[in-house]
C-alpha cells in the first residue's frame, strides 16, 4: 500500500507569476528579470517575489500584469515571446 501526499503550506489568487526560469538573483540575495521594452529593447527590472513552486514564482513588485520577461537568450533573428500576464494558476507551496 502507498500513499501520496500534497502539503500546502500557503496559497494565493490573483498576484502575477513569472516562469522561475526568468528570475537572476545577486550575490546580495536581490532578485531582477529582463524585460523587453515596447520598443522591443531588453532592460533589467528589480522585482520582490513572493511564493513560488520551482516552476512560477509570484511578483509582489517590480513587474505587472503583461509585462514580456526572458527567458534565456535568443539566438539572432529569434523574438522574445515569454510573458507575464494572463490567468494565472494558483500559487501554493
Amino acid at each position: 500500500m502507498s500513499a501520496e501526499v500534497h502539503i500546502v503550506l500557503a496559497s494565493r489568487r490573483d498576484v502575477v507569476t513569472i516562469p522561475a526560469a526568468a528570475i537572476k538573483t545577486d550575490s546580495k540575495g536581490g532578485h531582477s528579470v529582463e524585460t523587453v521594452t515596447s520598443d522591443g529593447k531588453v532592460s533589467t527590472s528589480e522585482i520582490e517575489v513572493g511564493l513560488g513552486d520551482n516552476v512560477n514564482v509570484e511578483v509582489v513588485s517590480g513587474l505587472t500584469e503583461g509585462s514580456t520577461v526572458v527567458i534565456g537568450q535568443a539566438s539572432s533573428g529569434e523574438k522574445a515571446s515569454s510573458s507575464a500576464g494572463g490567468p494565472p494558476p494558483p500559487m501554493g507551496l
